[in-house]
């Protein structure tokens, strides 16, 4: 059965890298929202040196840099 879950994309407004991720998830095909991590006090504290973070519906995270086949697989192991 299909996860409900979106994938999200953790980022910053400033974060030129995270434009590149969302890019190349854009041309993966991906539906993804972008998570502003300066909004909140936790995500900063887990992301703030790794973003851009990819996150999968079931919670695995790919960190950049990520490729294209490396988000393509992901997706199909949770298909």
């Amino acid at each position: 059965m299909p996860t409900t879950k979106p994938w999200i994309l953790m980022s910053a407004p400033t974060c030129h890298l995270c434009e590149d991720a969302a890019e190349l998830l854009q041309q993966a095909g991906v539906a993804f929202i972008k998570q502003d991590i300066t909004l909140d006090a936790a995500l900063m504290r887990r992301f703030a040196l790794r973003i851009p973070v990819l996150q999968a519906p079931t919670g695995t995270e790919l960190s950049w840099p990520f490729e294209v086949e490396a988000v393509q697989a992901l997706m199909e192991s949770i298909a």
